[in-house]
Formats: C-alpha cells, structure tokens, sequence
C-alpha cells in the first residue's frame, strides 16, 4: 500500500534511488549545482505560471515558464536540472519502471493547474532537503 509517513512522501526512497542514479546535480555545462538553485528555479516557474497563468497551449506550460526564467541566477544548468527532477518526481510517484517524461504528463487531457503546482512544489522541496546545500 502506497501511504505517506509523516511529511514525508511514501515515494521519496524510490526518487533517491532514481535521483542517485544520473548526475542530478551536475549542471550540463558541468558546474555543480545546489538544491536551493535548483528549488529556485521550479519556485520562479511556478510563480510565472501562476501570475501568467498555466493553460493548454504550449505557451503557458511549465517548460515555457522553465525557459523564460533561465536568466541570471537561475540558468540554463539549473533549468536542465529542473526538467530532469520533474521527469525523477513522476516516475517515483506513478511506479513507472521507465522514464517518464513530464511534458506529455502536463499535456494529459484533463491535467489541472493544481496538479501541475503541486508537481513544482514537490520538485522544488525535494531539492531544498536533498539537493546538495551548497555554500563556502
């Protein structure tokens, strides 16, 4: 039976072992990355999402929202990060014993903004507690 202990989600083990597994935390440039980088990034995409609005066309979806927030501080290392872990958060929460690919999951007919925010969410607290934390 699939339950959350705690606060923590029943999947977390699995996304660990999925996340251990590639070089999460490398951006593709090969600089390190933090956890609170990479949470910053899902966090400024959602609240994009949010005050723009998520919706059907491709202009209003999460890869979108990733990509229009690749300045600065949040870049394109730690937008290929982002994208990664959400594809890492899917497969650990639906079981899949595949890669799963976000993009088709927010394009589901059907898929709400709730569900999307709450994937972000999940996504950016799985980096902040898990992500290495960075720092001198």
């Amino acid at each position: 039976m699939n339950t959350q202990t705690g606060t923590t989600p029943w999947w977390y083990d699995r996304l660990n072992g999925l996340a251990n597994s590639i070089d999460l935390w490398t951006g593709r440039s090969g600089r390190p990355l933090t956890g609170p980088e990479v949470a910053g990034h899902l966090d400024a995409a959602r609240d994009l999402l949010d005050s723009r609005g998520w919706g059907s066309t491709r202009q209003a979806r999460v890869y979108r929202a990733l990509t229009a927030t690749s300045t600065g501080v949040h870049d394109t290392d730690s937008r290929s990060a982002a994208a990664a872990l959400l594809d890492l958060v899917q497969q650990a929460r639906t079981g899949a014993g595949s890669p799963v690919d976000y993009e088709a999951w927010e394009a589901r007919a059907g898929r709400t903004w709730r569900e999307v925010e709450e994937l972000l969410a999940e996504a950016a607290q799985y980096a902040r507690e898990h992500g290495p934390a960075g720092g001198a």
